[in-house]
């Protein structure tokens, strides 16, 4: 997930890198201490990030929820794009190694 946010260049304040970062932590609860987590929970971390739609607590809402972030998570990369990006990113960890001083953000 932070590799597809890092790809499509969201910083850390956009919407989808903070509903990543809540869907995340949500589950390191669930998984590591064990915690449950209730669909009025599960509902409520896409309205406090600001996604537009209706936020009961059914099912079928939050199954649609959950299968719009996959949707988009899961769409095929550009490679060509993605070469690009590969480059400048190398290029860049060159010139930091070169100039002693970070050069990309």
């Amino acid at each position: 997930m932070q590799s597809w946010c890092l790809y499509k260049k969201f910083n850390q304040d956009s919407k989808w890198s903070k509903l990543l970062y809540k869907i995340r932590q949500n589950r390191n609860q669930i998984i590591h201490k064990g915690e449950s987590i209730t669909t009025k929970k599960i509902r409520a971390i896409w309205a406090v990030n600001d996604f537009p739609g209706k936020y009961t607590e059914t099912p079928v809402i939050i199954k649609n929820l959950m299968m719009d972030v996959l949707k988009e998570i899961s769409t095929p990369l550009n490679l060509n794009n993605l070469l690009i990006d590969l480059i400048v990113l190398l290029l860049s960890v060159k010139l930091e190694k070169l100039l002693g001083k970070q050069v990309l953000m």
